[in-house]
């Protein structure tokens, strides 16, 4: 939870065979949402809190969603590894690092340099 804000990645279709996604926002204090917000594919998520970023991998598009938190609207599609999976933030540069397991690597999103 960041700035008293659930979000929730929701993949939609099968397990590996994801054809898109929404992540609902839920204000527990005001008894408000769901407020779903789209994005390509579906999978494990993380936050950068600095930056007011949710970062949502993409399975089988080998691509990382990522979200403003602040406007709720999809900033850009990362290009990473196949399959990736657990993104994690580094709170001191904010890269934000995937473990590729198709192509048996790990993918470096430099949020700041980065383009569509």
């Amino acid at each position: 939870m960041i700035t008293g804000r659930l979000y929730v990645p929701i993949p939609i279709g099968g397990e590996f065979d994801w054809t898109g996604g929404k992540v609902d926002v839920i204000d527990p204090s005001a008894d408000t949402g769901p407020y779903p917000v789209e994005f390509d594919g579906g999978g494990d998520s993380a936050i950068d809190p600095a930056r007011q970023s949710l970062y949502i991998t993409n399975f089988r598009g080998g691509t990382a969603s990522e979200i403003n938190l602040e406007t709720m609207e999809l900033v850009r599609t990362h290009r990473v590894g196949d399959a990736p999976r657990s993104p994690v933030v580094d709170p001191g540069t904010h890269n934000v690092y995937t473990s590729d397991g198709l192509s048996r690597s790990i993918s470096v999103i430099e949020p700041e340099t980065s383009c569509r």
